[in-house]
């Protein structure tokens, strides 16, 4: 004989959770790719930055041999075109971490539920990597864009 309990769940209240934590968890995940692509754009501008000088004083040096400075162009080019594909990148990452920090807050209500937000490491560290990627990079601030552009309807 088989025997199986059926019981009602309807009655058992939902526990109260600040946000979920699969949300969470990709949040967090979804920031460190943000803050990678966000390094590695800096890094490739740096690094532009850095070859176009190199390029700039070898066209002025009557040292230097035209083979070399060719090289050097080679290489300015290799660092520029880096660049668009990674702010691409950049942007969809932007846009990732954006809506899951609004679909946290969502999940959020009240007060006491909002203070625990603010405490949360996953949260907190996605929302500051967010913040200096649109202070760096304020054309991925949609915010900001609304605020300059009159609404007219």
């Amino acid at each position: 004989h088989h025997y199986f309990l059926f019981f009602d769940t309807t009655h058992i209240p939902p526990s109260p959770m600040p946000a979920s934590t699969s949300t969470l968890k990709t949040l967090r995940i979804q920031s460190s790719v943000l803050k990678r692509t966000y390094k590695e754009l800096s890094s490739y501008k740096k690094e532009l930055k850095i070859e176009q000088e190199r390029l700039e004083k070898m066209k002025v040096d009557p040292e230097t041999e035209k083979l070399r400075v060719k090289q050097q162009k080679d290489v300015v080019e290799e660092c520029r075109v880096m660049i668009p594909n990674t702010k691409q990148r950049m942007g969809a990452s932007v846009e990732t971490v954006r809506n899951l920090l609004n679909e946290v807050k969502q999940q959020v209500n009240g007060n006491e539920e909002e203070a625990e937000l603010e405490e949360n490491k996953n949260f907190t560290e996605a929302k500051e990597i967010f913040d200096e990627v649109l202070r760096e990079f304020p054309e991925y601030d949609e915010d900001k864009e609304r605020k300059e552009r009159p609404n007219v309807d």
